[in-house]
C-alpha cells in the first residue's frame, strides 16, 4: 500500500484513507500492513489529504502548491522523488512523531535498464547516492532500523 495515494483512476486501489503507521487486519488482525510512508510537506501541510485533493480539482493545483512550497505529497522512495523532497518530508514525519518510516522502490531499479528510474549508469549512481543522503539523515535524527518486534509492537 501507498498511503494517500489514489490508483482507482487507473483501475487500481484507493489508499488515500491509509495513512502512514502499521496496522493490523485479515482475519483477526492477523496480517500487519506497513504502507510506503508518504509525507505531506509545505507550509499547509496541516491541510494535508482534503487540500491535496480539492487542489486536484484545479488545473494544474498540485502543482502550483508544490512550486511554490505551500503542500507537496512526497513518498519515501528514491524512484521519481526528488532527494530535496524526501529530506524534507523525513524531518516533517520524524518532528511529527511518526513511529515508522517505510521506504521502498522495485528491486528491478537495482539494474540499469529494467525500470525508468534507473536506465543507465548514472542513474544508478544517482539511485545509490540518493541512499547515502537519506541515510546519513536518518543518522543524523537519531532514526535507526526497526526489528520485526518494533513493528509489531507500532501496528495499531
Amino acid at each position: 500500500m501507498r498511503a494517500r495515494y489514489d490508483y482507482s483512476g487507473q483501475g487500481g486501489p484507493d489508499y488515500r484513507a491509509i495513512a502512514n503507521h502499521a496496522f493490523r487486519t485479515g482475519p483477526d488482525g492477523t496480517i500487519v500492513e506497513l504502507p510506503l510512508t508518504t509525507v505531506f510537506t509545505g507550509r499547509l501541510r496541516r491541510g494535508g489529504a482534503a487540500l491535496y485533493r480539492a487542489a486536484g480539482r484545479i488545473p494544474r493545483g498540485r502543482g502550483i502548491l508544490a512550486r511554490t512550497g505551500l503542500l507537496h505529497r512526497v513518498a519515501l522512495t528514491p524512484e521519481d522523488m526528488p532527494l530535496a523532497d524526501v529530506l524534507e518530508a523525513i524531518r516533517v514525519a520524524v518532528g511529527e512523531g511518526t513511529r515508522v518510516l517505510n521506504f521502498a522502490y522495485h528491486s528491478p531499479s537495482l539494474v540499469p535498464g529494467h525500470t525508468p528510474y534507473v536506465r543507465d549508469a548514472a542513474d544508478l549512481a544517482a539511485f545509490w547516492a540518493w541512499w547515502d543522503a537519506v541515510l546519513g539523515l536518518l543518522a543524523r535524527l537519531g532514526v535507526g532500523a526497526a526489528s520485526s518486534d518494533d513493528i509489531l509492537a507500532a501496528a495499531t
